[in-house]
């Protein structure tokens, strides 16, 4: 693919430096096929390239919702997933549980969990994770300070 033959793509993009242009192009090789998602809309490329990649899946019945705000517990699944593919969790989930744990989803709190024994995400006064709360600004800035970081 893109003269990579013989070579694993995966591995190129972790051993080799990307000029943004050869970037755009692999983006805009990959397909996806949410029927929200239309393949002339700006955003078009890059939510096919996480979904490619493993890194986003939707919200269900073939829907991106791509408008839609991002709740806690969706972000802790997307940031889990981008972590697993570099290679950047410890594996450790084994935090102490947050005092709403029960209001997480069951596809979600493996990465909340993973996220808070990571020194990621962390609760609020109440050690709540406020899982269905949207992801604010704020805390969005935080999360990607603290990934990067690590």
């Amino acid at each position: 693919m893109l003269g990579y033959s013989g070579n694993n793509l995966s591995n190129k993009l972790r051993d080799d430096n990307f000029s943004e242009k050869e970037l755009r192009k692999i983006a805009e090789l990959m397909d996806c096929d949410f029927d929200d998602v239309d393949k002339n809309a700006w955003f078009y490329p890059y939510v096919a390239a996480a979904n490619n990649l493993g890194l986003v899946q939707g919200i269900g019945d073939n829907q991106f919702a791509p408008n839609a705000n991002i709740v806690r517990q969706d972000m802790a699944v997307i940031i889990k997933n981008i972590l697993d593919k570099t290679g950047r969790t410890s594996g450790d989930a084994g935090a102490e549980p947050f005092g709403d744990e029960n209001d997480i989803r069951s596809y979600a709190l493996d990465a909340v969990n993973t996220l808070k024994a990571e020194k990621i995400v962390n609760g609020d006064q109440n050690n709540n994770f406020n899982p269905l709360a949207n992801t604010t600004r704020a805390e969005a800035a935080v999360i990607i300070y603290n990934v990067l970081s690590k």
